[in-house]
This record gives C-alpha cells, sequence and structure tokens, in this order.
C-alpha cells in the first residue's frame, strides 16, 4: 500500500470530502476537461454509458460543462427530453 501512495490517496480524498459543494463541482470539472483534453490527444472517443441516475446526473453535468458526448443511445435520449 505504501509504494502505491494509498495514504496520501485516502488522505487527499478526505480532505477534498470536507470541502463545500461549489469546490467539488469545479473540481470534477476540472477533471473532466482533463479527461477530455487527453482522449482528444489521443484521438480517442468518449462516452458516457447512461443506464441510471447516476449516469444521467453525470451526463447532465458534462453537457452543462460544455463537453458534449459522442453517442447516446436513443431510449436514453428519449428519456431526457421528456
Amino acid at each position: 500500500m505504501e509504494r502505491l501512495g494509498t495514504y496520501e490517496k485516502i488522505a487527499s480524498f478526505m480532505q477534498k470530502e470536507k470541502q463545500p459543494y461549489e469546490f467539488k463541482r469545479k473540481y470534477a470539472q476540472i477533471r473532466a476537461k482533463e479527461f477530455a483534453t487527453e482522449c482528444d490527444g489521443r484521438g480517442l472517443n468518449y462516452h458516457v454509458s447512461v443506464g441510471g441516475l447516476d449516469s444521467i446526473i453525470l451526463y447532465i453535468f458534462l453537457h452543462e460543462v460544455c463537453l458534449s458526448l459522442i453517442h447516446i443511445s436513443e431510449p436514453t435520449r428519449l428519456a431526457l427530453i421528456s
């Protein structure tokens, strides 16, 4: 565990957990954009597989922070617009 930096990762997670909602939202936005930039740089696609409430919320969040997603299934699209 020590070699993987597990204790530091746990401490970092616990510190972020104590932050206010706006900090967490901004942090998630930064990480999502970093992920998209990395995928774009490698010529890779990225998507959200929507199948439940958590993934729908993730999709909405990513859409709000201006990350376009490559594909969304038709049943999910219809569920989102209804």
